[in-house]
């Protein structure tokens, strides 16, 4: 079975626009969700230490918890895959929820409502009740899969890309910044000096974000690169999470997260350096 896709296309859009198809990093019925490609290495790893379960506290719109009951599956692994996810008081299955809960199960993973309240509350939570359960050797996952495993792989991907296409500008969503963190590593390692612009898929602090991602590429904190050798630009478009996007694209393409990148680039694509290459983490995954 072919699990991880190494080396995804690079689609020429024309008039100078380029898309990196990284919606196609894990095959149906996969999700088409790229941060796949370090969970792989971390439940691998996971598994060598014999971790009897691993737990995540997914949100109503993240594929995390799809990547994570899917590897356990198709790996074949003897972690059993723990999903939480947000139950509101009305009842309500909100946004993903109920057809996400559908394949956590058709994959063998446990799944357990946790009241809907502050993200962190709700981790710590889970965490409790992963513990209690599996106890101390099981695993919580963090929030955002932050694994330099996935920073390593998009570093790699970028390698893959032709180089007329990095000459211009970048344009990706930025959620927990682990994707754009890897796609500045891979620059690093290449050579190249695109300008970089991530769009916020929620409201957050951009100067804190800024340096979280130069942390998490490791151009701080003992870094692996310094300076930055590109220029990042944190854009905030006002989108809300929860948000979905719901226009046509030409390929597959997230609605809470990738749209609110690509419909800012193409209202922006007039003012950008060309080429354009943008990064496409993920699709809805319907198809």
């Amino acid at each position: 079975m072919n699990i991880i896709t190494k080396s995804t296309p690079t689609e020429d859009m024309g008039h100078g626009l380029y898309i990196k198809r990284e919606d196609l990093a894990c095959p149906a019925p996969g999700p088409p969700f790229a941060k796949i490609r370090g969970l792989y290495h971390t439940l691998l790893e996971l598994e060598k230490k014999r971790a009897p379960a691993v737990g995540y506290m997914d949100t109503t719109i993240s594929m995390a918890g799809w990547g994570i009951s899917y590897l356990c599956h198709a790996l074949k692994l003897k972690i059993r895959p723990v999903i939480y996810w947000p139950s509101y008081k009305d009842g309500i299955l909100r946004h993903n929820i109920q057809r996400h809960l559908e394949v956590w199960q058709s994959f063998g993973a446990s799944v357990h409502p946790i009241q809907a309240s502050k993200l962190s509350i709700m981790r710590a939570t889970a965490a409790q009740h992963l513990l209690k359960t599996y106890g101390t050797r099981a695993e919580m996952l963090p929030q955002g899969l932050p694994s330099n495993y996935t920073i390593e792989a998009v570093s790699e991907e970028v390698g893959y890309v032709p180089k007329k296409c990095l000459g211009g500008s970048i344009v990706l969503c930025v959620g927990s910044g682990v994707m754009v963190a890897g796609v500045l590593r891979g620059l690093a390692v290449t050579g190249a000096t695109p300008t970089i612009y991530g769009v916020l898929v929620a409201p957050k602090n951009k100067q804190r974000m800024y340096q979280k991602i130069q942390d998490l590429a490791g151009f701080v904190d003992g870094s692996i690169f310094n300076p930055m050798p590109t220029k990042l630009n944190i854009i905030d478009a006002g989108y809300e999470y929860s948000t979905p996007i719901e226009d046509i694209t030409e390929f597959p393409c997230n609605d809470y997260y990738d749209k609110k990148a690509y419909i800012w680039m193409k209202q922006n694509f007039d003012k950008l350096e060309k080429p354009v290459l943008f990064w496409n983490i993920g699709g809805n995954g319907e198809n």
